[in-house]
């Protein structure tokens, strides 16, 4: 058997590893990729023409007994949105990336530990993130929000005023979340 570390992007898989490991986010004690022949079988080495790839997750699974790894179907919804959204910042290569309700199926906790991650590791790309979750709104600062609404048959988005922002820093500061702040702002 092969993993993917003798394959291509092993710094960038070492990193994936890193970030969703039991010393990052904790979902994952390790990743292993199986390389395949043609025909289906295990070979110690990369075969020289189109080969299979079967790639295996052990979950952490805390204090356990033995280890084992399962394919990506057995698991669960929050570790593989996880997973794929780790995986595209890492090796999409991409300037822009497009987050719809990241934290779907994730634990709030979860969320937070996310956008940290997203923000340490996009480098310059660009992260264009849909959510209406106080979890991850609460991990922005006002002058990263756009609002977005539907005005007349038309999509119309705007950040925030200077006046917002500065009322929004003084809420924050005195009163409560940006998530609380930005509920009840009429959009123009």
């Amino acid at each position: 058997m092969v993993n993917l570390e003798a394959l291509n992007r092993p710094d960038d898989f070492r990193v994936l590893k890193e970030l969703i490991g039991p010393n990052g986010l904790g979902l994952l004690d390790d990743i292993f990729v199986q390389v395949l022949s043609q025909n289906g079988t295990k070979t110690r080495q990369a075969p020289s023409e189109n080969p299979y790839y079967k790639v295996l997750f052990m979950p952490n699974r805390g204090e356990r007994v033995t280890s084992f790894y399962v394919d990506y179907g057995e698991l669960s919804s929050g570790t593989r949105r996880v997973l794929r959204i780790l995986t595209y910042l890492l090796f999409d290569r991409n300037s822009v990336m497009l987050l719809e309700q990241p934290e779907d199926g994730l634990h709030e906790w979860m969320s937070q530990k996310l956008i940290s991650l997203i923000r340490h590791n996009a480098d310059q790309t660009q992260l264009i993130l849909a959510s209406h979750s106080s979890a991850m709104l609460n991990q922005l600062e006002p002058k990263e929000i756009r609002l977005v609404s539907l005005q007349k048959a038309m999509t119309v988005v705007r950040s925030l005023t200077a006046r917002e922002l500065n009322a929004a820093f003084h809420f924050m500061n005195d009163q409560g979340s940006l998530y609380d702040f930005l509920e009840p702002i009429e959009l123009e």
